[in-house]
């Protein structure tokens, strides 16, 4: 802003910006402030940097580029551009799934990989989403989450307890470092973006725990059972009772049966976290983050239990947070 009787500029306002596959370019966000974002990063040229390729085919085919490139889609991809060289594509929403990293074996390998069960990617798709599997980068969260529409924080091993501030539990088990710093950073940044998230099983312990809230570390010394956990390989059911008005009732109703696998369950709240369903023996099953557009937890592995519209809730709040079109889970 200028003084001295010389005009005086107007603030700059940050516009949105959707992107091929409904993503909006965001900004690295500061973790601290939940919902306050900078403003857009553009390149040299004034165009977003992940809409160089869709800016390049409205100027005409770059030299040198053959007809058959074109034809593969991105650079003939239908933009509309805006006085402020915004470049608008829409899509299906691009929803992020967290995954593990362990060791595997396929055909004739064994070797450390990217571990995510089939289950997860099959329901975003279902829901009418576009599925991407993140594995653990710590250090690239922020910027991840500039690039999806959607998070899915997935089920895995046992929480560092440190993390909340507790001593490990004889049944804790060993935790893996890598996965929860990533995992709570992604949760961190997409929660101060307002980025829709789901966590499932673990997923929903770990938005508790980025958000200052404890863990009971294990559910058989409060309930005297393994209902929880009755088959140490596979999964068991049992039925939730769910918070009217809540995301979880809208879309499972009142009650509902769901896959469960776990031994651990949210203790103390975190900040603005609201539980939202429960197990007869009184363990959470649910909870949701207040003043988020879609921040939402569940205990059981929904991704089991065929509760595609519980995705496809997710997926709609990401279409409209982006301005795409409403996805349909049959396109």
């Amino acid at each position: 802003m200028e003084h001295g009787g010389r005009a005086t500029a107007q603030p700059h306002r940050p516009r949105r910006r959707v992107v091929a596959g409904g993503a909006q370019l965001r900004p690295a966000v500061r973790t601290d402030r939940l919902g306050e974002l900078p403003p857009p990063q553009l390149h040299p040229a004034g165009v977003p940097h992940r809409n160089r390729a869709v800016a390049a085919a409205q100027a005409g085919p770059a030299r040198g580029v053959r007809p058959a490139d074109q034809d593969r889609g991105l650079l003939n991809a239908p933009p509309l551009r805006n006085a402020d060289r915004e470049v608008v594509v829409t899509g299906k929403p691009l929803i992020g799934i967290s995954a593990d990293l362990a060791d595997a074996a396929w055909d004739v390998w064994r070797r450390r990989a990217i571990v995510l069960p089939v289950a997860y990617h099959e329901q975003v798709v279902a829901a009418g989403g576009i599925a991407v599997v993140l594995p653990p980068q710590p250090r690239a969260a922020s910027n991840m989450i500039e690039r999806l529409d959607g998070l899915v924080l997935a089920g895995g091993g046992d929480i560092d307890p440190r993390r909340y501030g507790a001593r490990s539990h004889p049944s804790t088990r060993p935790a893996d470092p890598l996965r929860d710093e990533w995992e709570i950073r992604l949760a961190r940044s997409a929660l101060a973006a307002d980025l829709p998230v789901l966590g499932i099983c673990r997923g929903m312990q770990l938005l508790n725990v980025a958000l200052g809230g404890t863990l009971v570390q294990h559910i058989p010394d409060i309930v005297g059972t393994d209902a929880h956990l009755p088959d140490p390989s596979g999964f068991g059911k049992h039925p939730i009772t769910i918070r009217p008005s809540s995301e979880l009732h809208a879309a499972l109703g009142e009650r509902a049966d769901i896959a469960t696998h776990h031994h651990q369950s949210v203790g103390d709240p975190g900040r603005g976290v609201v539980e939202t369903a429960w197990t007869a023996d009184g363990i959470v099953e649910g909870i949701e983050v207040r003043d988020r557009t879609f921040a939402c937890g569940v205990q059981g592995h929904a991704e089991e239990s065929g509760m595609t519209g519980l995705f496809e809730r997710l997926v709609r709040a990401a279409a409209r947070r982006t301005g795409t079109a409403q996805p349909s889970s049959h396109s």
